[in-house]
């Protein structure tokens, strides 16, 4: 029986220092990780600067354009079109991506490498902000920064929200909106469910006509057009300038009969509008002003050609 419980108590013993060894490694690799860091999103990129570590940051992919400092940076080029050569020339431990990321055996091949791969869930609403917030945060081992950084985006996402909510209480009709991706020979590639900027028109209190009918990115025909008949077109700026411009956008022939082209309504936003990142709640309020503004503009214009 001694001999029993000597030997037990050698076993505990090694489980303990087992466990404890592997608990060091863990800590040892994250710590390591966290010195030369690839960011692949846009939201990503403002997430690990926000959480006071865009200094690890050696490269990122093109649709990070914020903060300011991230322009200077490498990048590794399109989040959907990665290549294994441009991400290994920067030479990072870590890499942290969303699920959006592109092609996925580019990203296997990285890991397979000895790189460590991190892949975050990217949901365009305000829970999804915060959980990618909240791993980004235990990835980088911050988990305290996270949760300040949370607190302060729900605070201006609340704000912003229930400011539109008032200004929007005492209008008449709910105008509709789609959001153009890019205009190419003639077609309009349009956003429906699942998009990330259908989730944003929705924010700013836009009915996007073609949700239903439309699963994220399809073209929308001239007919189809004609029928939803939409009040504005949302296109970011980039979209707008790969497409020859804004006249060129207006003129075009699928819009043509509608309201919008009536109006000349076309509201262009910043290319970094569809980010969902820590900025959710300014990038709204800027989006919704942009739109008011150019409602104003336009019903002034309207009524002195009444005159």
């Amino acid at each position: 029986m001694i001999k029993s419980h000597i030997f037990s108590n050698q076993a505990w013993w090694f489980v303990v220092g087992f466990i404890g060894l592997v608990l060091l490694m863990g800590l040892g690799h994250k710590a390591q990780a966290a010195e030369r860091i690839v960011t692949i999103d846009g939201s990503v990129t403002e997430i690990v600067f926000a959480l006071g570590l865009g200094d690890k940051v050696v490269g990122r992919d093109i649709t990070s354009r914020y903060p300011e400092a991230v322009n200077d940076l490498p990048d590794v080029g399109y989040m959907r079109q990665l290549t294994v050569e441009g991400v290994l020339s920067l030479s990072p431990d870590l890499i942290i991506a969303t699920s959006d990321a592109k092609p996925s055996k580019t990203l296997d091949r990285l890991q397979a490498s000895g790189i460590r791969v991190e892949i975050i869930e990217n949901t365009p609403s305000l829970d999804g902000i915060m959980h990618k917030v909240e791993q980004i945060a235990a990835v980088l081992g911050v988990p305290e920064r996270g949760r300040d950084l949370n607190q302060v985006i729900a605070q201006e996402f609340d704000q912003a929200i229930a400011i539109i909510a008032e200004q929007q209480a005492s209008g008449a009709s709910q105008p509709q909106g789609i959001f153009v991706l890019t205009v190419r020979n003639g077609n309009l590639s349009v956003a429906g469910k699942g998009s990330r900027a259908n989730e944003l028109l929705k924010m700013i209190g836009v009915t996007n006509p073609v949700e239903q009918q439309i699963y994220n990115y399809q073209q929308l025909s001239a007919e189809a057009a004609i029928n939803i008949n939409p009040d504005f077109i949302f296109m970011l700026e980039q979209g707008v300038s790969m497409s020859g411009g804004k006249q060129a956008v207006l003129n075009n022939p699928v819009l043509k009969h509608t309201q919008a082209f009536d109006q000349q309504r076309l509201i262009i936003m910043p290319n970094d509008a569809l980010n969902f990142g820590p900025r959710l709640g300014q990038m709204i309020s800027h989006v919704y002003q942009q739109w008011q503004q150019e409602s104003s503009a336009t019903r002034h214009t309207a009524k002195n050609g009444n005159q």
